[in-house]
């Protein structure tokens, strides 16, 4: 048992598992709205793409916050702002889709490129460091 959380060792490695998926879901949400978009498909499809990858962040952050929480991870209320500013930021792309509005497909790349990729290469990778050094499997 971790003392420190009152979680067994072994769930530490299963939350880093459960993070790692839901980032192979984001990355292969965002390839498809963004082929959808290169495709010049319907723009129906392209704000319901964008609707579903909302919805993935939402899942991810919320997990990741309570998983922060459970691990004491020190660096958790400015990951959470992190995740409120993405959230914004790509709820305000989804709202200009569906009333009609087209962004650049550049502009919309480098948007998700931020928010997303870099957000879990660089920031989610500071928790995962975290539970990995603080609770070993």
């Amino acid at each position: 048992m971790d003392e420190q959380a009152g979680a067994p060792r072994g769930q530490w490695h299963e939350d880093l598992a459960r993070i790692d998926g839901q980032h192979q879901v984001l990355q292969a949400g965002t390839k498809q709205f963004l082929a959808l978009l290169e495709e010049s498909r319907p723009q129906a499809e392209a704000t319901r793409a964008l609707a579903e990858l909302v919805a993935l962040l939402e899942l991810h952050f919320h997990t990741e916050e309570l998983l922060m929480g459970r691990a004491g991870f020190p660096e958790q209320h400015a990951h959470s702002l992190l995740h409120q500013a993405c959230l914004q930021q790509v709820r305000g792309v989804l709202g200009e889709l569906e009333l009609g509005t087209r962004r650049p497909l550049a502009e919309l790349r480098e948007l998700i490129q931020v928010w997303i990729h870099d957000h879990m290469d660089r920031q989610d990778q500071r928790f995962e460091a975290f539970l990995k050094h603080k609770r070993p499997t």
